[in-house]
């Protein structure tokens, strides 16, 4: 057995599938949410082995990772309604839902700023790598 066929057995596989129970079947978000989780995780880990000459690689992470969960959140909110069913109680639903996730998101980052002393290019950078990551990552799954 080889290493991508173990990494696909021993990590895909369970991802995928911890997303299919999630409602997110559709075959072109579902692989952009497991790349952009694997992004994220991949810098957190090497982040925080190297945390101590290299802090921006974590706090890279972090903003990744920041942008890894909007898409996640939106993706899960969306996918739980067909298209046919966008009434007033969704659009309280979207607004309750983007509102919390600010304010969470916005505490979390005074946290990191104020507390942490994180570097806010890292997080910044993180954050429009994450987005930039599933924008070409749709571009990419949407043309096969």
């Amino acid at each position: 057995m080889n290493i991508i066929s173990a990494w696909w057995e021993k990590i895909c596989q369970p991802l995928d599938g911890f997303l299919w129970r999630k409602n997110i079947a559709d075959p072109i978000i579902r692989p952009i949410l497991r790349n952009q989780i694997f992004a994220s995780c991949f810098f957190l880990i090497l982040g925080s082995a190297l945390y101590f000459a290299f802090p921006w690689i974590f706090w890279f992470g972090c903003g990744l990772g920041g942008m890894t969960w909007i898409v996640f959140g939106w993706t899960r909110l969306f996918s739980g309604s067909p298209p046919d069913k966008f009434d007033r109680t969704l659009v309280l639903r979207v607004l309750s839902r983007f509102y919390l996730r600010l304010i969470l998101f916005a505490l979390l980052l005074y946290l990191a700023l104020a507390v942490a002393s994180a570097p806010p290019g890292a997080i910044v950078a993180g954050m429009i790598a994450g987005a930039a990551l599933a924008a070409a990552l749709f571009l990419y799954y949407l043309r096969r």
